[in-house]
């Protein structure tokens, strides 16, 4: 399984590649010579690079090995930057795996465009708190399907199969959807509104600072 996504920058293609390959970007070093910290220790093999055009390595993580490709083309006066990443299994593990990955490229391609601009890192990515609710889930149908409870989830009574719509009174759609309410909401007691049989339920989750484990 493999996914693509294109972005687009309102700039000249070499002053593009100059940024992302920049160590001070948000992307941290992203060079043949440097492995990069991507949510954890992530293992970088270069296997390609084009100056201006194109980069592809092969990425470690634990036990998961993928391949991504990063190209560079210059349309009119745009730069399309293009990322695919392939080599992903098609378990639910595989695809929520799959989101969050997807996610942190939108996010640090959005603070790549910032610091084009302005000069600034604002580094959001790397401000997200993630697995604080204890929720691991999956989009699926319309909601979140959860497929485990760990700490705060565990205690509230989400079980696997849950199907997840609402947290705090905030739509969950998507797995992001729940990732912002991660790092936005503050410490306290939550109404965690999910599908379990016939009807929609509640529980209360009381949500902790530190990672669920």
């Amino acid at each position: 399984m493999k996914w693509e996504r294109t972005f687009e920058f309102s700039a000249p293609v070499d002053e593009v590649w100059r940024a992302f390959r920049d160590p001070d970007a948000p992307l941290r070093v992203m060079n043949p010579d440097n492995a990069y910290q991507s949510g954890g220790a992530v293992a970088v093999e270069f296997t390609r690079v084009e100056e201006h055009h194109a980069l592809a390595w092969t990425e470690t993580e634990g036990d998961l090995v993928w391949d991504m490709s990063v190209t560079f083309t210059e349309v009119e006066t745009k730069t399309r930057i293009t990322i695919v990443r392939s080599g992903f299994g098609d378990s639910d593990e595989w695809l929520m795996f799959g989101a969050g990955r997807l996610l942190g490229w939108e996010d640090v391609l959005a603070d790549l465009e910032v610091y084009y601009r302005t000069g600034q890192n604002v580094g959001r990515l790397y401000n997200r708190r993630w697995g604080r609710l204890g929720l691991v889930a999956v989009a699926d149908g319309g909601g979140l399907r959860l497929m485990r409870a760990t700490g705060p989830g565990e205690a509230a009574g989400l079980r696997a199969g849950d199907v997840i719509v609402r947290v705090g009174g905030a739509p969950t759609v998507h797995e992001s959807d729940l990732w912002l309410l991660e790092s936005v909401l503050p410490d306290g007691v939550f109404e965690v509104e999910f599908v379990r049989g016939p009807g929609v339920e509640s529980t209360k989750l009381e949500l902790l600072a530190t990672v669920a484990s």
